[in-house]
């Protein structure tokens, strides 16, 4: 009951409306039963009697009543089924606000990850917060429904008890109330047995629950379509989806005969209770002790106990299991942060002179003793022009995530200007950076959308950059211009290639115009010709901003003023391009190796940029 308690306290966060909602609708939907039964029996009461005109006048106000409780409980109802489909689209913004709002760090890991995961299947397999919250007040309005029938109920044995009912009736109302004891009891139990066998159950297909929808949706993309098809991979997908509904196909069967087993013998016992109180109201109105409408009216109420007390179980335990999954979107949501988000705002200098210095820094990922980087010391000038080379794993992308504060240092600290990066405006600080990664994204959205990133688009200025990279001819001829969707995901768009996307990339890190460009593999997608063509105009396209490359090409190198060499997470070496290939180091060696390669790949060596530059 706590767990529900903090999920409705972040449903009434979201949409306060909706708890209140769902009550009056609990309550309506527990009173109108009742309503109707009472006036029923309190009309034949009066034709038993021959008051006809007060029969008359209790169903015209037992019409009036059912009627506007219908009309209240319908409007209720229509509210709510337009305020859960708004609830469910609030609970998923705020849950993606939090995943791009909240340390980089921290969604990377595994257990955060894990949690996505299992949201997901949540929403497919439960129906998300929407029904949970139902749920939780559908339990509200059973246990309301239990409690009226209670008070109806007890008033037939106290109307006996006043009368002095006789020994039958006394044996036989024991023999109702124990046989209720009995099916209050072997409700809870098959209930609770039913709660762990959906747990259990849906644990087990968790994993192949995620796993086959992957792999539905692998299937559906186009872009696989290639591999698909020229891979012959159709009998290994469709394999891998038979071996998934091997596990989930014998596990939904196992529940379903143990789940029916457990139901079966809940109606039986529910059966045999209603049975005895049929019979000892049935001898009360034999005796002549009950009108004919109190017999109406007591044997509905038990009727309605029984069938409350029932569903009142069943779906506490489905409130219970769903809870334990709606968890997981309460907890994602309200996540701390775990590194300081500084609130010193950085400065805004026209010269764009920025000084980083990397004091001991070491990193290690979480759960991991492994330093990744290890007591890194450094300083980053303005207008620098550096690169970071090295082999797979040195350490190269991680130093750049530290420096762009997607990752905090687990020993020694990096300063900007003197100030420990940490104190400063997170997103003041990421402003000062244009990146990007070997692993971009682009978005199935309007390319100047793509282009301008968090800004408003300015055609002028994304045409600028689209020229830059030699993309303007391509996508002036497109109809709809800059204004073109990429890919096809959400409607009719444009499909580019790869060394295409790598240039949007590009030209989206020139867009924003930070003082800092670092680029991460940024040619390798390109072809030769293209990738000259940056290389040769570099010193245009960033003009007097700093620039880091990150480059497996060890021709990139001999552009940038500073070459940084990475080697298990050290820094071995540092000097220029001519400085490097004079020392006997992994400089030369990486160098030596690209040279060789080439001149087997062209049969000779004359003339190759990479061997030229090394003559």
């Amino acid at each position: 009951m706590k767990q529900v308690r903090r999920i409705l306290k972040l449903v009434a966060e979201i949409c306060p409306s909706a708890l209140w909602t769902l009550a009056f609708q609990s309550v309506l939907e527990a009173l109108q039963p009742f309503v109707s039964i009472w006036f029923y029996s309190r009309i034949l009461n009066s034709i038993q009697a021959g008051l006809f005109e007060q029969a008359w006048r209790q169903a015209l106000i037992m019409i009036l009543t059912i009627t506007v409780l219908a009309l209240a409980a319908k409007s209720a109802k229509n509210r709510w089924d337009a305020t859960s489909q708004y609830l469910d689209d609030l609970l998923e913004v705020e849950t993606l606000y939090k995943a791009y709002t909240m340390e980089y760090q921290e969604l990377e890991k595994e257990e955060t990850l894990q949690s996505i995961r299992r949201m997901k299947n949540a929403a497919i397999s439960n129906g998300g917060i929407n029904d949970f919250t139902q749920n939780a007040f559908l339990v509200l309005q059973y246990f309301l429904t239990m409690l009226i029938s209670v008070f109806f109920a007890g008033g037939i044995i106290l109307q006996m008890a006043a009368s002095g009912a006789g020994r039958m009736s006394a044996i036989l109302l024991g023999i109702m109330l124990a046989a209720y004891a009995l099916a209050f009891w072997v409700s809870s139990r098959m209930n609770r047995k039913k709660g762990r066998l959906d747990v259990e159950s849906r644990h087990r297909n968790e994993h192949a629950n995620s796993a086959s929808n992957y792999l539905f949706g692998s299937i559906l993309d186009y872009r696989n379509g290639k591999d698909i098809r020229l891979s012959r991979m159709q009998k290994m997908l469709e394999s891998e989806f038979n071996r998934f509904n091997d596990i989930f196909c014998p596990n939904y069967i196992r529940w379903g005969r143990k789940s029916g087993e457990y139901s079966a013998l809940e109606i039986f016992v529910f059966v045999l209770a209603g049975g005895t109180a049929y019979l000892y109201v049935g001898q009360k109105a034999l005796a002549g002790l009950l009108p004919v409408g109190s017999v109406l009216l007591y044997v509905n109420a038990l009727g309605q106990l029984t069938d409350a007390v029932s569903r009142l179980v069943q779906k506490f335990s489905e409130v219970s299991y769903q809870s334990e999954y709606i968890r997981l979107y309460e907890e994602f949501i309200h996540h701390p942060n775990v590194h300081q988000l500084g609130t010193i705002p950085t400065e805004k200098r026209q010269d764009r002179k920025y000084v980083f210095t990397f004091e001991d820094v070491s990193f290690h990922y979480p759960d991991t003793a492994q330093d990744v980087l290890s007591h890194i010391s450094l300083t980053i000038d303005a207008s620098t022009q550096m690169a970071i080379v090295g082999r797979n794993g040195a350490g190269k992308s991680t130093l750049v995530k530290l420096l762009c504060r997607l990752y905090e240092p687990t020993g020694g600290r990096i300063l900007l200007n003197g100030i420990d990066i940490a104190k400063y405006d997170y997103r003041d600080y990421v402003d000062l950076f244009s990146v990007v990664f070997q692993d971009f994204s682009l978005f199935a959205q309007p390319l100047d959308e793509n282009i301008a990133g968090g800004g408003e688009p300015e055609d002028a200025r994304t045409r600028q950059c689209l020229e830059e990279m030699g993309l303007g001819e391509r996508f002036a001829r497109e109809p709809r211009g800059i204004r073109s969707f990429l890919y096809r995901d959400i409607e009719e768009g444009i499909q580019v290639s790869g060394g295409e996307a790598q240039k949007i990339a590009i030209a989206r890190a020139l867009y924003k115009d930070a003082p800092f460009v670092i680029l991460d593999e940024p040619t390798s997608a390109l072809d030769p010709l293209s990738e000259a063509e940056i290389y040769d105009n570099f010193h245009r396209l960033v003009q007097n901003r700093s620039s880091i490359f990150i480059s497996h090409r060890m021709s990139s190198c001999k552009f940038c003023r500073e070459i940084l060499v990475l080697d298990h997470g050290r820094i071995v070496q540092r000097g220029t391009h001519e400085q490097l290939l004079k020392e006997a180091g992994i400089y030369r060696q990486l160098w030596e190796a690209q040279a060789r390669y080439y001149q087997k790949a062209d049969g000779n060596s004359a003339g190759h940029p990479l061997n030229s530059a090394a003559e």
